[in-house]
């Protein structure tokens, strides 16, 4: 498999349902990609609803028992998936129509030695963290929107669990 997606998400049912609609919207067809949520330990309501959402959306679901941030919930997802590139999107990204058949474009492009490809943030909202993570220009690696080689995150040890 090319393109795994993982979705790390805690307690945002509204958000998640976004994101994924939007991924999974005309374009999931004949893809070389898969969709993964790691669902950090959610409320039982809210993880109800979230697990089922990813089932009619035919997307990997997995629930942790224990919340433990978003780092540990990248890396579960990591082991979990399958592609040879690992993109990695919050709850709260929505991404445009066909971003996911770009993506596999453009990975199939790319030289051996690029690692990592970070994407373009666009804040939609007026609060305080709309702007902090907003990356228009390049040159943050947010992780709420960043696509890695499977080995180079093996070969980094994957995403610090002690940042949560």
């Amino acid at each position: 498999m090319l393109l795994s997606i993982v979705i790390p998400t805690h307690n945002r049912f509204v958000y998640l349902q976004r994101c994924l609609e939007a991924l999974c919207a005309g374009d999931g067809r004949g893809l070389d990609s898969e969709i993964i949520v790691v669902d950090d330990c959610s409320k039982k309501d809210v993880a109800e609803k979230n697990k089922a959402l990813c089932a009619g959306l035919q997307v990997g679901y997995h629930y942790c028992t224990k919340n433990r941030g978003a780092a540990a919930a990248r890396n579960r997802g990591i082991e979990l998936c399958s592609g040879e590139w690992i993109a990695f999107l919050d709850d709260d990204v929505c991404a445009e129509p066909g971003w996911r058949a770009h993506c596999e474009t453009l990975l199939r492009g790319l030289a051996p030695v690029i690692v990592g490809v970070e994407g373009t943030v666009v804040a939609t909202g007026s609060g305080v963290w709309d702007k902090e993570v907003e990356n228009t220009i390049g040159g943050l690696y947010l992780s709420c929107h960043i696509l890695y080689r499977r080995e180079t995150l093996e070969a980094a040890g994957r995403f610090d669990e002690h940042f949560s």
